[in-house]
C-alpha cells in the first residue's frame, strides 16, 4: 500500500520491530542514494522511502518512479529492511516547505 496515514506507518514500523529508522525522500531512484540506503540498513532498524505522490502533469513519471523503487525493495534489499510509502503532495511557501515536510515525516514516525 503506497498511501499511508501516520498511524498506519507507525503500526508498520512497530510490527517490524523498528525503533530507529532512516527516512529517505527522493524524486528519483538513483544509484548514489541506493548505496546510502544500503549503508543505513546496516546501522538502523530500517529505511522508509517516503515520497510525494500527488497529481503530476506526467502521471507516467510517477508510476515509473514508484515501480522502480518497488523493484529495489523486492530484489536489492533484504526483506523487511526497507519499505516504501507516500503521501499526497502538499506545498508551502519555499522558505517553509522543508519545515512542513519535516513535520509530516515526524508525524509518520521517522526518527532521522
Amino acid at each position: 500500500m503506497l498511501y499511508q496515514r501516520p498511524a498506519e506507518s507507525r503500526k508498520i514500523f512497530s510490527d517490524l520491530g523498528w525503533k530507529e529508522l532512516q527516512l529517505f525522500s527522493s524524486a528519483t531512484p538513483c544509484t548514489a542514494p541506493t548505496n546510502s540506503r544500503k549503508i543505513a540498513v546496516e546501522v538502523m532498524d530500517g529505511v522508509y522511502i517516503h515520497q510525494l505522490v500527488g497529481k503530476l502533469k506526467q502521471e507516467t513519471f510517477r508510476d515509473v518512479r514508484v515501480k522502480a523503487i518497488e523493484v529495489l525493495v523486492d530484489n536489492y534489499f533484504v526483506k523487511g529492511t526497507l519499505i516504501q510509502g507516500g503521501y499526497p503532495m502538499r506545498c508551502a511557501m519555499p522558505a517553509r516547505e522543508a519545515l512542513l515536510h519535516a513535520v509530516f515525516r515526524q508525524n509518520y514516525g521517522c526518527s532521522t
